[in-house]
């Protein structure tokens, strides 16, 4: 399964070439919480990608959080969690960071 990082400051975007996605955020130490991971249960495939809204359109889906209180949000073992919750089934994952090259996140 290909996927694609779109790596930031303060955060990193997971997206698999089926059009599931992952966000994951450095937060400021709010309760021990150091990352918080938007795990979004509508895919780039379900959506108007054309449209400049795209995380409005996602979120007008289902959201499921996971926070960290340990691992950093660019730690490898939270992008390799992320790939498994959105491709459970798969377990070879090749990075491509031309998949979804068009939208404009």
């Amino acid at each position: 399964m290909k996927y694609r990082l779109i790596e930031e400051i303060d955060e990193i975007t997971i997206i698999t070439e089926l059009g599931g996605i992952v966000c994951v955020r450095e937060t400021e130490d709010q309760d021990g919480r150091i990352a918080t991971a938007d795990y979004y249960h509508l895919s780039l495939l379900e959506i108007d990608v054309e449209k400049q809204e795209i995380w409005n359109q996602l979120s007008e889906g289902t959201i499921d959080c996971i926070d960290y209180t340990i691992t950093p949000f660019d730690h490898y073992s939270v992008i390799d969690e992320a790939l498994e919750w959105l491709c459970p089934n798969v377990t070879k994952f090749e990075l491509d960071n031309s998949i979804f090259s068009n939208v404009d996140f």
